[in-house]
């Protein structure tokens, strides 16, 4: 379909770890029949397993990083505190991360870039944001949201310049391993094979 001109680009979602480990070679891009352009991989503060290995390996390849969830599924806008206030049929309430003990650790680290994010003048999702803008030039991240507001609140923070003293403290705070419970339910995990 490619060739035919029907398809420009092929990309690849929630790509299993180890993957560069799996390969007995190096890799190039033009090895592939089909390049990858790009490949869309959970990606924030909370959320960083990727930068071991994946995200090395596309910058090596030039292939596009396309960061979803970086808010870390609305924790990190700072406007999710209590579970019972998720509309029923949300999956965050399944999630482990929103849930008891973990809920509440997690909402320490949410304190802190709170903090962060009025020290440098913007919104907490609006530095998260620009925190994964910072971290490589092939990252694009895709925050979603059902609200216009929220879009271009979004949009701004392409344009914020983080300081290095709160980038380090972010680093810090959020180092991986930071966030307290799985990503997803462990049926979900052993499903996206992570």
């Amino acid at each position: 379909m490619q060739t035919e001109g029907r398809r420009s680009y092929q990309r690849s979602q929630k790509v299993p770890r180890n993957t560069s480990a799996a390969v007995n070679q190096p890799l190039s891009a033009k090895q592939f029949d089909h390049p990858l352009s790009a490949v869309q991989i959970e990606y924030s503060l909370w959320t960083r397993d990727v930068e071991a290995e994946i995200l090395p390996l596309c910058e090596e390849l030039g292939i596009g990083f396309v960061a979803y969830s970086p808010l870390g599924c609305g924790f990190l806008t700072s406007k999710v505190g209590d579970i019972a206030a998720l509309r029923a049929g949300d999956a965050r309430r399944n999630m482990p991360r929103f849930q008891g003990d973990n809920l509440r650790r997690n909402l320490t680290l949410v304190e802190e870039l709170k903090a962060h994010a009025a020290a440098e003048n913007c919104t907490p999702a609006q530095l998260a944001l620009a925190w994964v803008l910072t971290r490589a030039p092939h990252i694009v991240p895709i925050p979603g949201t059902s609200h216009p507001h929220r879009l271009e609140e979004n949009a701004a923070a392409a344009a914020l310049k983080i300081s290095a003293d709160t980038e380090d403290a972010l680093l810090q705070v959020f180092a991986p391993g930071a966030a307290s419970g799985l990503r997803y339910p462990e049926n979900h995990l052993v499903r996206l094979g992570i």
